[in-house]
């Protein structure tokens, strides 16, 4: 009954409705920032970023194409290409990402998880798997395959048991979560 008078309900999530898109600006990993937007095209990126960008574009069902004009356009989620996009600006190109490395299962986003998890086979990944994956595995052997999980910052860190800094696979300590 109330809502029957309201003439105008104005909403703002940074990004989607001044710009009509979202965007990556910074990538923070263990021990590292990267600052997206000063970042000069091809230039190379750490291992530790490239494994946040590869897990930015596996575990996502956006699209990018270009429109009418010739720009890139998100086809699905906002926050979803704003990651393919980041991926693109450091030089990863995702569809060859997503051809490497297909998708073999997935746990799609829900409200309960506030995550979404997805495996992908990297048999077939031919050099284009990120770098130190090795050394994320209790195995010396690389790994047939990968789970990436993309979601709500609180909920991955319960489930954190380690951090990988870069060089090596740390045990997850209170430092870490506060970080």
């Amino acid at each position: 009954e109330t809502l029957g008078s309201v003439t105008v309900i104005c909403s703002d999530k940074t990004g989607t409705l001044t710009e009509n898109r979202m965007a990556v600006t910074v990538i923070e990993t263990a021990g590292e920032l990267i600052d997206l937007s000063t970042l000069d095209p091809g230039a190379a990126i750490t291992p530790r970023a490239r494994l946040v960008l590869t897990a930015g574009v596996l575990a996502n069902d956006a699209q990018l194409g270009p429109d009418s004009a010739g720009e890139m356009r998100v086809l699905g989620d906002p926050t979803e290409g704003a990651l393919l996009i980041a991926a693109q600006r450091a030089g990863l190109d995702p569809r060859a990402l997503q051809t490497s490395m297909p998708r073999v299962a997935e746990l799609p986003f829900d409200s309960v998880r506030k995550r979404m998890t997805t495996v992908h086979d990297l048999r077939s990944a031919n050099g284009s798997a990120p770098t130190g994956l090795t050394a994320l595995t209790d195995d010396a052997r690389s790994p047939e395959r990968v789970a990436f999980v993309k979601g709500a910052v609180d909920g991955l860190l319960d489930l954190a048991t380690h951090v990988w800094d870069g060089t090596a696979r740390r045990p997850m300590t209170a430092d870490w979560r506060g970080r």
